[in-house]
């Protein structure tokens, strides 16, 4: 049996650095700056050739904006944790892609930042709608959140599936704790750095 095609795409970029994350405007420089140093540390260690590909299968299509999705074909409640706050969920709820951010496979980051932990990572994109003065701030190519999943499994009721902010101190102080969150932070630059060469390649050809 044949395994399924991999979608592959090259992406040419320039160095940049961007804290991409909405909400980091309003949270604690301790947090601001560890989004900072994160991502700057990753772009960096970026070549100019970024690859990424991943299977069909990776890309998900659940309901967030709902009290209720499925999940691995199990119905489970929908729980927004503290760590992810509005100002970033309302992304997540209205997302345009959700990726499972294992499955994606890239060639081009140097180093591949990940916490190993419990829980499923996932790369969420959506549109920049440039509504609001802190989505000026925001790359206008769309907004790339790294969330992580955790199902919670509870005594005759339905499951938790609770959303976490991979970038927050929750998250990150977690990996050194007994009970680690996972986080995949190279996967998400990965995404934002694709929609970034798709848009300059559709610039470019309006401008040719």
């Amino acid at each position: 049996m044949r395994s399924p095609a991999r979608k592959d795409e090259t992406i040419s970029t320039r160095m940049w650095t961007t804290c991409g994350s909405p909400g980091g405007l309003r949270r604690s420089s301790w947090c601001r700056g560890l989004k900072c140093v994160l991502l700057c540390a990753l772009v960096s260690g970026c070549a100019h050739i970024v690859k990424i590909s991943y299977p069909p299968e990776s890309v998900l299509h659940p309901t967030f904006d709902k009290p209720y999705t499925v999940w691995n074909g199990e119905r489970v409640q929908v729980d927004r944790t503290t760590s992810l706050r509005p100002e970033s969920f309302k992304y997540v709820a209205a997302y345009d892609r959700v990726f499972l951010a294992d499955s994606i496979r890239q060639r081009g980051l140097r180093d591949e930042f990940k916490i190993e932990g419990s829980g499923t990572p996932l790369v969420v994109f959506a549109k920049n709608p440039n509504t609001t003065p802190e989505e000026k701030h925001y790359p206008t190519i769309g907004i790339a959140l790294a969330i992580t999943a955790v199902k919670e499994e509870r005594r005759g009721k339905v499951p938790l599936l609770k959303l976490y902010d991979s970038l927050d101190p929750i998250v990150v102080r977690s990996s050194s704790g007994p009970h680690p969150i996972a986080a995949n932070y190279a996967a998400t630059l990965a995404v934002l750095v694709f929609a970034y060469q798709k848009s300059s390649r559709k610039r470019r050809r309006i401008v040719s």
